[in-house]
């Protein structure tokens, strides 16, 4: 986790598959904080409390997303342009599970696992 807001580097299909894991079981838990903290703070908890789960989230996955992609050899911007069209990001859900690139690439040294 403490590689998550790194941009540089590459990330190894381990890496990435355990944070997809880590994801979905925030993104479960996230979604029952607002149930809980409804009880105690009914304005705040409905939005904010979702939001931000939500956003950091996001933005993590965007990165080592970003990071995974360094390790097959493609630039970071099929991560990105996938977040506006479906055909990038139908590209980019193939690209993501292949093998990175054996030894070091334009994108630094191949991830440790």
């Amino acid at each position: 986790l403490l590689y998550l807001p790194n941009l540089i580097g590459r990330a190894s299909r381990r890496e990435f598959g355990a944070y997809i894991v880590f994801y979905f079981a925030v993104a479960l838990f996230g979604g029952f904080i607002p149930i809980f903290a409804a009880e105690f703070m009914p304005e705040l908890a409905a939005i904010s409390i979702p939001t931000l789960v939500w956003f950091v989230l996001f933005l993590s996955l965007l990165s080592v997303a970003l990071r995974r992609m360094h390790d097959t050899g493609r630039r970071g911007w099929w991560v990105l342009l996938g977040v506006t069209n479906p055909i990038t990001f139908l590209l980019a859900i193939y690209r993501l599970p292949q093998p990175g690139d054996p030894g070091a690439n334009e994108f630094g040294p191949p991830p440790r696992d």
